[in-house]
């Protein structure tokens, strides 16, 4: 999940001074944002800073950010280069020791954010939709290609409305682009699915060697039932707001229900929130990564 945002004190002082689309398309922006957890938290990875939406921009939409909205984006025609992201991953590759994941939109979600109620155009207009899903596609393995030609280690893909789809919709709408994508990338994958608790088979069935998961179901059940993929999550990003011992005790309770899992990367199971304290999430990455000594703690 992105690791920088408003939680963050000198995230916010960045953002009175620039705004959010120059902070996403200015690599030198980007990157400083990119690493500013790495002032707060002892992270083993970093992911690079930019918007999913913006791949539109690739394909003749233009997109902006308006405040407590969100990604607003117009068709002009205008296609837009995305090589300025090349230079972000650099510049954070420079200054960072650790790997660095970069990333895109599974096309069904960026679609959602272009056309108005996405679902009707899936039974009013779908040749349309796979027109515009198909553009999607092609733009985003560029886009990742350009990001691994730049030096990130990882790629992860974000289907973030996958939760809306019915299951033959969600293969015909999602798990089609992704795959294609997929087979087009040569490195380590991810696959995230919001509500992907609902259709575990489906995306079990994937060549991602990593499958993120929410909050929704257990990680020892989602180990069981695959046996062979890398799991990342899944705590709840609410559990941030949590006191502390409450923290730590169910971080301590999961880990040990895993038993050193060696496939597992801890993350939550969706975005921090904007107004997370920082001192919790600092206290959850130290639990992780003291989680020995945590365990201890709670036992006694």
């Amino acid at each position: 999940m992105r690791q920088a945002g408003r939680y963050l004190p000198n995230y916010q002082k960045l953002r009175r001074k620039h705004s959010l689309k120059c902070l996403f398309t200015n690599p030198e922006l980007a990157a400083e944002v990119a690493c500013l957890p790495f002032e707060y938290f002892s992270l083993d990875a970093a992911i690079v800073f930019w918007d999913i939406v913006l791949v539109a921009e690739a394909i003749g939409f233009e997109v902006d950010y308006i405040e407590n909205i969100g990604p607003v984006a117009k068709f002009t025609k205008n296609r837009k280069d995305i090589f300025y992201l090349q230079d972000t991953v650099r510049k954070i590759k420079k200054k960072l020791q650790v790997p660095l994941i970069g990333f895109c939109g599974g096309p069904f979600t960026v679609a959602s954010y272009l056309v108005d109620d996405i679902k009707r155009w899936i039974y009013e207009k779908p040749l349309e939709l796979h027109c515009l899903l198909e553009e999607l596609c092609l733009a985003s393995i560029q886009i990742l290609k350009m990001q691994i030609e730049a030096g990130v280690n990882a790629i992860q893909i974000f289907e973030s409305a996958a939760n809306i789809l019915s299951s033959s919709h969600l293969e015909e709408f999602s798990l089609y682009y992704i795959r294609k994508i997929l087979r087009s990338i040569s490195t380590l994958t991810i696959v995230f699915a919001k509500g992907s608790c609902l259709f575990q088979e489906k995306l079990s069935m994937l060549s991602a060697n990593a499958l993120s998961f929410d909050w929704h179901y257990d990680l020892l059940e989602l180990r069981r039932k695959m046996p062979n993929k890398i799991l990342q999550g899944n705590f709840d990003p609410d559990l941030l707001f949590a006191p502390k011992k409450m923290i730590e005790k169910t971080v301590v309770n999961t880990l040990q229900k895993m038993e050193d899992d060696p496939a597992l990367i801890i993350n939550l199971g969706h975005g921090i929130k904007p107004h997370t304290p920082l001192e919790n999430v600092k206290w959850f990455v130290d639990c992780v990564k003291n989680f020995s000594k945590c365990s201890l703690r709670v036992l006694s």
